[in-house]
């Protein structure tokens, strides 16, 4: 069985194109500096993603009328945690600012002094993050899963997704020290990539399912040599995901024009936050604050709009395979 989201076509533009972008923007790295690469990923991309359950939630009718019944949940939690990470930002690093140049991008490392809320809050949404990632990953996993006519093997999809993220998280944030994959390492990761394929085709052959489980496969294997493939396949992914789903799911019917729409909002509001006089990335507190304090009300909104129980708009997805009301 397939079992397709939408359409061979939508799925592979919103959901299965870590592969075919991350080898495309790896060929762009070759003519121009990845630094511009990067930026332009985060200007089209990154701060739509965290707009568009946000965006659903509140133009989708049926869950309106829930959030309106919980405005506490909803409402003054995102809004409170919003307000707090500016706050620690603006008061517990005042001095803080950096410019960022498309001639080079600087290296991250991370921070030392947990005792600092700034640094730890930063270390609180980069966790957060990273767990963030392997769930919706875990969520395609299972979409695929029931649309195929399967309701085992959730705990090993979870397990899967959860244990790849993170150790690409680990490898990314210490590649540079890191000469390349040991055997020993190499054989722990095709013992897992061949095992959860012969699972695929033991339990009945999806081929989304089993195309998507290569690309996060793939994807661990090349951070250690290509940094930007890496970013490509997990970050600019999940990106589309977010962005795909939302609009997939919209009550008008109309995913491009509500994909649009989020991706332009999502640049006007990275304009705003970070971009100055000459193009040049300042990160300054409160436009920190303001984006931890927005990573922080998305991660909420994904899985109050996607968790598979409940009212929520994720088990309408499986349970109708279109758009349709919570009710």
């Amino acid at each position: 069985m397939t079992g397709w989201i939408r359409t061979p076509w939508w799925d592979g533009c919103w959901v299965l194109s870590g592969l075919p972008i991350g080898l495309m923007l790896a060929g762009l790295s070759a003519f121009m500096p990845s630094a511009i690469i990067v930026v332009v990923l985060l200007l089209l991309l990154q701060t739509g993603h965290l707009l568009a359950p946000i965006a659903l939630a509140w133009s989708h009718a049926g869950f309106r009328q829930v959030m309106l019944c919980h405005r506490v949940k909803y409402l003054a939690v995102p809004l409170g945690i919003l307000s707090a990470t500016i706050g620690i930002a603006i008061f517990a690093s005042p001095g803080y600012r950096l410019d960022i140049t498309l001639s080079a991008m600087p290296r991250i490392r991370v921070p030392r002094d947990l005792a600092d809320p700034f640094t730890a809050m930063f270390l609180v949404y980069a966790a957060w993050n990273v767990f963030h990632f392997g769930m919706q990953n875990f969520g395609i996993l299972s979409i695929y899963r029931h649309k195929a006519g399967r309701y085992r093997g959730r705990a090993i999809d979870m397990a899967y997704c959860l244990a790849v993220i993170f150790a690409a998280a680990f490898i990314t944030a210490v590649h540079r020290d890191l000469p390349g994959p040991s055997g020993a390492w190499l054989a722990v990761w095709f013992a897992i990539f061949i095992g959860m394929l012969w699972r695929e085709l033991r339990a009945g052959f999806c081929l989304p399912r089993a195309f998507f489980m290569i690309t996060t496969a793939v994807g661990l294997l090349l951070v250690f040599w290509q940094g930007l493939l890496g970013v490509a396949i997990y970050a600019v992914n999940h990106w589309l995901v977010a962005i795909g789903l939302a609009a997939h799911v919209h009550p008008s019917r109309r995913p491009i024009l509500f994909s649009v729409l989020v991706i332009l909002a999502g640049m006007t509001v990275f304009v705003l936050l970070f971009v100055r006089p000459g193009f040049v990335i300042r990160f300054v507190p409160w436009a920190l604050g303001a984006r931890v304090g927005l990573g922080f009300v998305h991660f909420l909104y994904d899985r109050y709009l996607w968790k598979l129980s409940g009212q929520s708009i994720g088990k309408t997805l499986i349970a109708s395979g279109s758009v349709g009301s919570i009710y």
